[in-house]
């Protein structure tokens, strides 16, 4: 996804929702370290790092919580406000309203992409895969060029 910010900028909007699994016990907690880190504008810092270390928190015996609270003094945030807001309805909210928008939607794994409301199918989930879809909606999009009326070498179209 960071392929595709970088190719596209602001030509797309990238949305992105949290869609805790039930079978994963962490995914909760990680969704809520993620919203928390959020309310402090690092998101996205916080999601590399729980996507990069995905496998030492989600492991059956690692203590989650002490590693995101590694991860949010490596991304520079205020810890007692990380865990008050973690703990905090705003951040709980989020999570569960965007997870009843999944379901409304029929997510039922993750990670689900959409472009421009269609599902994409998971074989196209490669950058270039999307780059094709994405082009394709573009060109959807696209406000053709419009023609411009020729110029009078007069300047004076009443014939005077």
């Amino acid at each position: 996804m960071k392929e595709i910010q970088s190719v596209y900028g602001s030509k797309i909007r990238l949305i992105f929702r949290n869609f805790p699994l039930s079978g994963h016990d962490k995914a909760m907690d990680a969704a809520l370290a993620a919203e928390a880190a959020g309310m402090q504008g690092k998101f996205w810092a916080m999601q590399d790092q729980l996507f990069s270390n995905q496998s030492a928190w989600a492991a059956p015996t690692a203590n989650a919580e002490q590693l995101w609270l590694s991860y949010a003094t490596k991304i520079g945030l205020n810890i007692p406000q990380f865990q008050a807001d973690m703990n905090g309805m705003p951040a709980r909210n989020r999570v569960e309203n965007d997870k009843a928008r999944g379901q409304a939607a029929g997510v039922g794994s993750t990670p689900t992409i959409y472009i421009n409301g269609e599902a994409v199918h998971h074989t196209e989930y490669t950058a270039s895969g999307l780059r094709r879809l994405i082009d394709a909606e573009l060109q959807k999009t696209a406000v053709p060029a419009q023609p411009v009326a020729p110029s009078n070498a007069t300047g004076n179209s009443s014939g005077q």
